[in-house]
């Protein structure tokens, strides 16, 4: 029996939060400093300090963009990295671009990270020689992409997961 598009996307949803956690995880484990809060989607009840630190005022409104884990310094009261999760892009690259060019507008030291299973078929970040879209806007925008796929063509802006927490600590120093 086919899935509907509705199964489909909950089992997409469910799959990236998965994701989002795992890397929650190793991030949170990494960074012992106790001047650091390493907080995820549930930052809201958690660290309500760093959630309204990211909100977004606008005349007709309050809200958030893409910020799946955000480290954020109590000495300074700013966030100082934030990651965005995504197991592939599908076109979602420009969200994430946008994100993190709304957010270093509001706090002009923020690194801001992807983090991706570039789970495609055929990985969406091509190579340096050859370089698609994606990881020209990502160059461009000084995001470091940490790809957990062994088959990803790794040089410039596109890094291996193994780098993703020896350049977190180099950020938050």
């Amino acid at each position: 029996m086919a899935k509907t598009e509705q199964q489909h996307q909950s089992e997409v949803t469910r799959a990236g939060r998965r994701f989002q956690e795992e890397i929650y995880r190793v991030v949170a484990e990494a960074i012992t400093d106790p001047n650091l809060i390493v907080a995820n989607f549930r930052i809201k009840q958690t660290h309500p300090e760093v959630y309204n630190s990211l909100q977004l005022h606008t005349p007709i409104g309050s809200g958030h963009v893409d910020a799946d884990i955000i480290i954020f310094d109590r000495r300074k009261s700013l966030p100082v990295v934030i990651i965005s999760c995504k197991t592939s892009l599908h076109g979602r690259i420009t969200e994430s671009l946008y994100s993190a060019h709304i957010y270093r507008d509001m706090y002009r030291r923020l690194k801001f990270f992807l983090v991706t299973k570039d789970n495609s078929r055929r990985s969406e970040w091509g190579s340096e020689a050859k370089a698609p879209q994606p990881r020209i806007l990502a160059a461009h925008e000084n995001i470091f992409v940490y790809s957990t796929n062994p088959k990803t063509s790794l040089g410039g802006y596109i890094k291996s997961i193994d780098d993703l927490i020896r350049d977190i600590k180099r950020c938050v120093q």
